[in-house]
């Protein structure tokens, strides 16, 4: 798929600039394709840094503008070593669930 630049959000006003950008429909190695970028040439710049939430938004990666050359190309390179897993929601409920049958355990040995 092609980028979507309205998911593209500048989060930090220092140089270099700090950007998330959510890609569900695209893996990480699609987003990291030489020109990916392109259509916002205008808002990157060399040696800023993009968060990108992929795959469904189960994956957190790191990527680097490589370079930003005038207003045509921008290409990035990938952060090694940089992924997080999202708890599924009833997995944080049972989770929670948990907690509060030992917090109420704990009460209940107290009487």
């Amino acid at each position: 798929m092609a980028l979507d630049r309205t998911k593209l959000q500048r989060i930090g006003g220092a140089l270099p600039q700090l950007h998330i950008y959510n890609s569900a429909a695209d893996n990480i190695a699609t987003v990291t394709g030489s020109g990916y970028f392109n259509a916002v040439t205008d808002q990157l710049r060399q040696y800023d840094v993009i968060i990108v939430i992929s795959t469904a938004g189960s994956v957190i990666d790191m990527i680097f503008v490589n370079s930003a050359t005038g207003a045509a190309v921008v290409t990035t390179i990938g952060a090694e070593g940089i992924t997080a897993t999202v708890l599924a929601a009833n997995e944080r409920e049972a989770e929670k669930a948990r907690k509060e049958a030992e917090k109420a355990e704990k009460e209940a040995a107290k009487v």
